[in-house]
């Protein structure tokens, strides 16, 4: 199949399901990469689980390292599918700045990443009107199920304009109902969007972020310490899941803070004495 795809400069990306478990699903994803056969990247709903947690996260890493060989992972937060990440995660409630930390995660690991359109200005769900429905789903199983209009809803550009700035005049096929804007996000130098922004361009810049190992370094309650490294280059990732400020002690010293700027949930290091705040991601490199 890549064969086919690659004589017409095409990338084939695949959604893959299972209904036989978490270690099934990851496996069987990792079977439509190998050997340069199947699909370019293919990812799974293992990172779309509500209970995320240090423990989850390393897990999933895990088995997918182990079983995928010479093939790439890919990784995705949020599809047209499914709950959207600002809504599943709470992120406006007991996990405010949640978002940020699983999306620097996101584009830290080993892969590719896909970042589902909304995301970079935390778009959530909405109760939309039985009326207000187009998915076929929802209509004929209401209110049992309700659909997945509330995932796929217009993006909204600008506050001031109508519809958000998606469209003038045309009512949309869905309501532009975001509280948040991208022009407001712009505004924000601490926002979800300038956050993305910087991160993005820190992994252009370093190549161990793009194409590096991955090791875990530390699992350790709530908190994941992991390393991307090429033959030139070190880079120490930490994540906090908890809602508590945490310390860790780092295996050895970081020369450098690399952690975007934007992303105003500072952590402090000491040595080798890391302290992340609740949510909190640090980047640094050895």
């Amino acid at each position: 199949m890549q064969k086919i795809f690659n004589e017409n400069g095409a990338v084939s990306i695949g959604e893959i399901g299972s209904a036989e478990g978490l270690e099934s699903t990851l496996k069987l994803g990792t079977e439509y990469v190998k050997k340069g056969k199947g699909l370019h990247l293919a990812y799974t709903f293992s990172m779309f689980n509500k209970n995320m947690n240090a423990g989850y996260l390393e897990h999933v890493l895990r088995v997918t390292e182990d079983s995928i060989g010479d093939g790439w992972p890919c990784w995705s937060l949020s599809n047209h599918d499914c709950m959207r990440m600002i809504s599943r995660f709470n992120c406006f409630g007991e996990r405010d700045g949640f978002q940020k930390m699983m999306l620097l995660l996101l584009l830290s690991l080993r892969g590719t990443p896909i970042i589902y359109y909304g995301e970079e200005v935390d778009m959530q769900e909405y109760e939309i009107t039985k009326d207000e429905l187009r998915d076929p789903q929802g209509i004929r199983f209401w209110p049992d199920i309700k659909g997945r209009d509330v995932f796929r809803l217009p993006f909204p550009w600008d506050s001031k304009l109508t519809n958000k700035g998606f469209n003038s005049g045309t009512k949309p096929w869905l309501p532009a109902v975001n509280k948040l804007s991208l022009d407001q996000a712009k505004a924000d130098s601490g926002s979800t969007f300038h956050v993305l922004q910087e991160m993005l361009q820190i992994r252009k810049k370093f190549p161990a972020l793009q194409n590096g190992s991955y090791r875990k370094i530390l699992l350790d309650g709530d908190c994941f310490v992991f390393e991307r490294k090429t033959e030139y280059e070190t880079m120490l990732i930490a994540a906090n899941f908890s809602t508590e400020e945490q310390i860790i002690n780092l295996p050895y010293k970081v020369k450098k803070t690399l952690t975007p700027k934007s992303y105003k949930r500072f952590c402090t290091l000491k040595n080798e004495l890391l302290t992340l705040p609740a949510y909190g991601y640090f980047l640094g490199d050895k």
